[in-house]
């Protein structure tokens, strides 16, 4: 499922308006160009990456912390135990009202389907619930409930999930292949939803980019990166016509 978001162009418009009034190149050329940069700078905004730099360890640190925190890995021998003599499930901790009545239980239980316990435990935000990390006075009131799995299936699983790291960002490898435009092999490993259209009447050339795998949850954040990219665009294309202009002005001799 995909999202769509519309992003106001008319900055870049008026900036790639000044480069091409100042370039030899077509309008064609240009606009190929800049929407190439932009589609580097827009998957170097989207998660895992932040702040313009690319962050695949982040993204894999995030996964590890996650699962970390919902499965407990455990070896043969203990495993074995953990079923055969708790039955498959532990209470760790309660925490109770004044008159007794159990509001939060802490527990680790048996967990044979690992993708699925995986994602009862996530937020819509695709994070898994941070239960368990609240101090009693704050007002926890959700269950931390890890899952006990064989270390030998917590790290298969574990190694699965850091492969998907980039999938997001893989939207916009179609429109990195329609420009030009090169992105990183952990990113292009996968095959995510998205496209690039170039169209030309006329005088006017339009470009459409599209990362079709954004799904709603996350929708929030790519709106707000977005325009940032399409405005370090824009500002990076003035910047470069005011250097040109004035390198103009000093050669016929104004200062």
């Amino acid at each position: 499922m995909s999202a769509a978001v519309t992003i106001d162009p008319t900055r870049f418009n008026n900036a790639i308006q000044r480069v091409i009034a100042t370039s030899k190149k077509s309008s064609e050329q240009i606009l190929r160009q800049q929407a190439a940069l932009f589609v580097v700078d827009a998957a170097k905004l989207t998660p895992p990456n932040k702040n313009f730099k690319w962050n695949k360890k982040g993204g894999e640190q995030t996964i590890l912390n996650d699962l970390n925190h919902i499965l407990v890995g455990l070896s043969p021998n203990l495993f074995r135990q953990f079923v055969d003599l708790f039955g498959g499930k532990v209470m760790r901790r309660q925490l109770t009202t004044k008159d007794g009545r159990v509001f939060v239980s802490d527990r680790d239980e048996l967990v044979t389907n690992i993708p699925g316990f995986h994602k009862s435990q996530r937020t819509r935000f695709g994070r898994v619930t941070k239960a368990g990390s609240y101090t009693r006075d704050i007002g926890r009131s959700r269950d931390h409930v890890r899952g006990v799995v064989p270390e030998s299936s917590k790290k298969a699983y574990i190694k699965t999930a850091l492969k998907r790291v980039g999938k997001l960002a893989a939207g916009w490898k179609a429109a990195a292949i329609k420009l030009g435009a090169k992105l990183p092999a952990w990113i292009t490993r996968h095959d995510s939803a998205g496209y690039a259209k170039v169209e030309t009447r006329g005088s006017v050339v339009s470009v459409e980019l599209a990362n079709a795998s954004v799904y709603p949850r996350i929708m929030g954040t790519i709106e707000r990166r977005l325009p940032v990219a399409l405005r370090r665009r824009a500002g990076a294309m003035n910047r470069m016509v005011d250097r040109y202009l004035k390198l103009n002005a000093r050669r016929a001799g104004f200062r």
